[in-house]
């Protein structure tokens, strides 16, 4: 409440320049397109996230190596980490066949517990790497549900509600609040950090990455 009233004090004190800044838009002589507004703001924006540490940058080149990752999966497996160990949750949403599985695995060689989320179509898929003959995983302990298997109640849920990382993959399947949406957030522990990867998080509007991104809270 007392924010609002400030933010209308400050509101009533401004003057409506609309009018103005489209007439400047229309007229202006050089087009300033998004890319070019983006780049001017970028210096100013402060990078909250926290940083690695020297043992926590070294560990994740070794989970990097071990999955073979090109130079732009290590830099994103980096940032996901700084915003896992910053906000508890992180989204890879890189186009499609671009390897954000190996990514995420990555990721997830810096946990323990780690559980991973999957449409019933790519479950197999995931739990090959766990069969593979990868000794670098073989310290993690991993378990593998499809979405039914996630959202309802089995003997695994203690698992999932204890993980150290949680993946979903194709996470814009939980992008609306419907039933499926919440007996997966029930199933989640609050303490467990949250890695989603979807190469299309928005289908509609900008809640649907929102609900995504609130899973665990």
């Amino acid at each position: 409440k007392d924010c609002k009233e400030y933010f209308d004090k400050l509101l009533s004190q401004c003057k409506d320049s609309t009018s103005e800044l489209a007439n400047l838009l229309q007229t202006s002589y050089f087009y300033h397109s998004p890319k070019d507004v983006i780049s001017k703001l970028t210096p100013y924006l402060k990078d909250e996230t926290q940083s690695l540490s020297q043992n926590e940058q070294k560990d994740l080149d070794k989970g990097a190596k071990a999955y073979n990752l090109y130079d732009f999966q290590k830099f994103a497996a980096a940032e996901l980490l700084k915003r896992l160990k910053t906000y508890g949750v992180a989204l890879l949403a890189d186009p499609v066949g671009s390897g954000k599985t190996l990514t995420a695995l990555a990721v997830a060689s810096m946990y323990k517990r780690i559980a991973i989320i999957t449409p019933p179509k790519l479950k197999a898929q995931w739990e090959s790497y766990k069969d593979s003959d990868n000794e670098f995983i073989l310290n993690q302990n991993l378990e593998f549900y499809t979405y039914d298997e996630a959202t309802r109640k089995t003997h695994k849920q203690s698992f999932l509600k204890n993980a150290d990382l949680v993946i979903v993959d194709e996470s814009h399947h939980f992008r609306n609040p419907n039933k499926r949406y919440s007996n997966l957030k029930e199933k989640l522990g609050s303490e467990s950090h949250l890695l989603l990867l979807s190469a299309t998080p928005i289908n509609n509007n900008y809640l649907d990455l929102a609900y995504q991104l609130t899973l665990n809270k």
